[in-house]
């Protein structure tokens, strides 16, 4: 709209463009070669980000910002950015103290926090819906409260006050008692998380912003840190105050519960027999031994690098890692206890950007993050070298720089241990936006900085100051100037603006409608379910989980009718269960869960006929293929082998699933069952003691039956 009206191109320079721009093409190439484009292009579904599209937007906001906004403005959006944070965190806060969540008070009317399938109460996540999301947020922002803190923006010019509380709150003691409740705030919320990923990434922040404010003041350090070293201080010791998952507080310390606890996990590794707690207990008779998180990423990161090695140079595609990973899937993944988890993200920002992009794609995203930390750098070293000038505007501007590459170093840090998420990379985008317009106002406005103005012709480089604006002749002159042709052109930008606002508005009731037939399709309303899911493909055509989804829909109805002999409805729906798999399996069949889920549907048809069941034997086959090392498409087929008769194959397959997956708790049963059908006694029972031994200790079934073979 300004280019139109002003009738010019509009568009400043700024460090970060190159940089953000290679990214750009980097993301491009790898979208255009990727395994499947549509999730490339639009994201994972149900993340829809990461993807090209997202990629783009998070650019064009950038530039927006840089091109139409002031650094006063971007300072001012991050005030707000960083004051909202404040309130995620007092939402979090009644989660663990109470026991309540706001979210199921708005929703359910009922206080408390069971509308969540997580323990929200134990590790909190307020409005992020996951708590190592909010950790990253936090961590990410509470530098940037911490300089808000150090130097306190008057409230008076945030909003008005009488002339006889002004002088109160405009008082430096309260707006650093404001800040500094927001800033514990914050931090109790961090703890209440429970992320190790988001207190590292905080430490990690607090260490640079730390070292880096004493290398910026080189006379009175002690002093002139006293108040940051006594804030840090009162951080570590309402840490331990607090406690965390793997740090016990202060009050474990007193009853020695955490020296108890310590005591048990070692004789629980010693013998599984101990007098545990009862939840300890119950979980290691069924079996359930959570796997540490840390084994669990060191497998994924190893299936990353798998990938990686099969693209090497532009990866598999944006947001493909759920595609491609199970071909390279790890043996080691199966002895995990979430070994039948789906994995969209190789939990590692970086080999999450190796696999999906490959080298180039990863190397054009250092290059930008290494741009935002040499403007931060060379920023803070400017006005560091004229503190004794302007001390205090200087040691502002040290500071909050200062506290943009903390922010960085967590962003970092948690992307290390995790993966980017939609709002810790709006506040990336933020920062590197007031980066790329403060940079071209120290340009214009110190003239005299010794880095700056090395030479006249990088002055020329830069357009002219945006404070410079037009005379009112001028702008009226604009509006005289405006003819047919630009009011078609800006008619035309907000008919473009309307199209895709309105193509949002039919994703979300695509989703909705998803949502609500895979609510009622659980609840076994079929027919109702069909008819939300068809609107959905009606709203989304190119969607394969929607057709994947209405398939299943569509054979669960042909066991109904089934059930009450409707035999031309029963071939009617099943015959649609087919072709929406196909249509599922055509729009992405690279899709690992997709061939399963098809494979599981045939299996459902066989209930209704016989014919089905050789139709999802040889499906398990072509899953196998897609991820040779996943035991359950074998042990499947296995069963459906057993079904058939087919009984020495049918324990081939189960050997090859067990060997797969040693602690395949079924794989093993149903093999001891096939040997104690065809009389191998010692084959059965050495099935059963395994699993006895090994995966679910006293198990009074097992017991019994290894008690009643002859043998």
């Amino acid at each position: 709209m300004r280019m139109i009206v002003r009738q010019q191109i509009i568009f400043k320079k700024s460090r970060l463009d190159i940089p953000l721009l290679l990214f750009l093409i980097a993301q491009t190439a790898s979208t255009f070669f990727s395994i499947h484009p549509r999730t490339s292009f639009f994201g994972y579904y149900s993340r829809f980000h990461g993807g090209l599209l997202s990629t783009v937007a998070y650019s064009l906001i950038y530039w927006t910002l840089v091109n139409n906004l002031n650094s006063k403005q971007l300072k001012a959006l991050l005030f707000t950015t960083t004051f909202s944070a404040v309130g995620v965190g007092l939402y979090a806060l009644p989660e663990r103290l109470f026991g309540v969540s706001l979210s199921c008070l708005i929703l359910t009317n009922k206080a408390g926090t069971d509308c969540w399938i997580q323990d929200v109460q134990a590790r909190v996540f307020a409005t992020l819906g996951q708590p190592n999301w909010l950790a990253a947020l936090l961590s990410m922002l509470l530098p940037i409260q911490i300089y808000f803190l150090l130097h306190p923006p008057k409230i008076s010019q945030l909003i008005k006050l009488p002339a006889t509380l002004k002088q109160i709150i405009d008082s430096l003691l309260f707006r650093r008692f404001l800040w500094l409740s927001g800033v514990v705030a914050c931090m109790i919320a961090l703890l209440f998380t429970q992320s190790r990923s988001g207190l590292l990434g905080f430490a990690a922040a607090m260490l640079f912003f730390t070292l880096g404010r004493f290398i910026s003041i080189k006379k009175l350090k002690l002093r002139a840190n006293a108040f940051l070293l006594c804030l840090l201080a009162g951080l570590v010791g309402l840490t331990f105050v607090v406690g965390t998952d793997f740090l016990p507080s202060i009050n474990q310390y007193v009853n020695l519960d955490f020296f108890h606890l310590s005591q048990t996990q070692t004789t629980q590794q010693s013998s599984p027999d101990n007098s545990l707690s009862l939840k300890t207990q119950d979980a290691i008779d069924q079996g359930i031994l959570i796997s540490p998180s840390e084994d669990i990423r060191y497998v994924v990161w190893q299936g990353a690098l798998n990938v990686w090695q099969r693209y090497p140079w532009l990866g598999s595609g944006p947001e493909t890692f759920g595609y491609s990973y199970y071909l390279d899937r790890p043996l080691e993944h199966n002895l995990l206890s979430e070994w039948d988890f789906l994995y969209n993200k190789a939990h590692n920002e970086f080999l999450n950007l190796l696999a999906n992009t490959g080298v180039i794609g990863l190397s054009s995203y250092l290059i930008l993050m290494g741009a935002c930390f040499f403007i931060v750098v060379k920023e803070a070293k400017v006005f560091s070298s004229n503190l004794d000038s302007r001390r205090s505007f200087n040691r502002s501007q040290v500071d909050m720089f200062l506290a943009f590459g903390a922010s960085l170093v967590s962003f970092n840090a948690t992307n290390f241990w995790g993966f980017s998420t939609v709002s810790v990379t709006i506040v990336w985008t933020l920062i590197m936006s007031y980066l790329g317009a403060r940079h071209q106002k120290i340009n214009h406005k110190l003239p005299h900085s010794q880095t700056i103005s090395k030479s006249n012709s990088l002055q020329t480089l830069q357009s002219p100051p945006r404070n410079n604006n037009l005379s009112l002749e001028k702008e009226k002159s604009f509006k005289k100037r405006l003819g047919f042709f630009s009011y078609t052109t800006i008619l035309c930008l907000f008919l473009v603006a309307f199209h895709l606002l309105f193509s949002l508005v039919t994703i979300w009731q695509a989703d909705y409608h998803f949502a609500m037939g895979e609510a009622l399709s659980d609840s076994n309303r079929y027919s109702k379910a069909i008819e939300y899911l068809q609107r959905a493909v009606l709203l989304s055509p190119k969607e394969a989980i929607f057709y994947d989804e209405l398939a299943n829909a569509y054979a669960s109805a042909a066991v109904e009718f089934y059930e009450i002999e409707d035999v031309e409805a029963v071939e009617q729906f099943a015959q649609l269960a087919i072709e929406a798999s196909d249509q599922a399996l055509e729009l992405n069949p690279h899709h690992f869960y997709l061939h399963q889920a098809r494979a599981s549907l045939f299996s459902k048809l066989s209930q209704v006929d016989d014919k089905y069941l050789e139709e999802a034997r040889q499906t398990f086959i072509t899953t196998s293929t897609l991820s040779p090392n996943h035991p359950k498409p074998i042990y499947h087929r296995a069963l459906i082998e057993w079904i058939q008769d087919d009984i020495d194959q049918a324990i081939i397959s189960l050997k090859k699933a067990i060997e797969l997956k040693p602690n395949y708790h079924n794989a093993r049963y149903n093999l001891g069952q096939i040997y104690e059908s065809r009389n191998e006694c010692d084959l059965a029972k050495e099935q059963y003691q395994y699993i006895l031994d090994n995966i679910i200790p006293n198990d009074p079934n097992l017991l019994n039956k290894i008690e009643e073979l002859e043998c």
